[in-house]
C-alpha cells in the first residue's frame, strides 16, 4: 500500500516539474518573441529613415540636372531636403 502512495506522489512530483519547466519556456520564447518584435521594429525605422534619404537625395539630383547653369536652386532643395535629417 505505501509503495503505491509512494508511485503515485513520484508521478505527480514529476508532472509538476515537467509544468514547472512548460510554464520557463513558455516564459522565455515569449521574451524572445518580444525581443524580435523590438528589434524588427528599430529594423523597419532604419528602412524607413533610408528609404527617406534616398528619395531626398534623389530630387537633389532632379534639382541639379534641371538647372545646368543655376546653382540657388540646386542649393535650395538641398537645404530643403537634408533639413529633416539634421
Amino acid at each position: 500500500m505505501l509503495l503505491g502512495w509512494s508511485r503515485k506522489l513520484t508521478e505527480v512530483s514529476c508532472d509538476r516539474d515537467r509544468a514547472g519547466t512548460e510554464q520557463n519556456m513558455t516564459a522565455s520564447l515569449e521574451d524572445e518573441i518580444a525581443e524580435l518584435r523590438r528589434a524588427n521594429a528599430e529594423l523597419r525605422q532604419r528602412l524607413d529613415e533610408a528609404f527617406a534619404q534616398q528619395a531626398a537625395t534623389t530630387e537633389v539630383l532632379q534639382v541639379i540636372n534641371s538647372s545646368p547653369g543655376d546653382l540657388a536652386p540646386v542649393f535650395d532643395a538641398i537645404l530643403e531636403k537634408t533639413w529633416p535629417f539634421v
